[in-house]
């Protein structure tokens, strides 16, 4: 869990390039468990590529992608 600016930003990092909506559950159980929290949209790191959504608040990124957002 990354704290930035006031903002939750909760991260879980994944060995895979291939990924699936239950992967995201750790994350929407989070958001769920905190609502008064400033929650970012939570991300999955990962041997991808490209960022996609995987769900309402979980999006997969790449791990540069991760780091140019913590270094702003």
């Amino acid at each position: 869990i990354i704290e930035k600016n006031t903002q939750v930003l909760p991260v879980e990092i994944k060995a895979t390039k291939t990924l699936n909506l239950s992967m995201a559950s750790s994350i929407e159980r989070f958001v769920q468990l905190f609502p008064k929290l400033n929650i970012s949209t939570g991300k999955i790191v990962s041997f991808s590529e490209q960022t996609d959504v995987l769900t309402k608040n979980v999006t997969v990124d790449t791990l540069d992608n991760l780091l140019l957002f913590l270094s702003k």
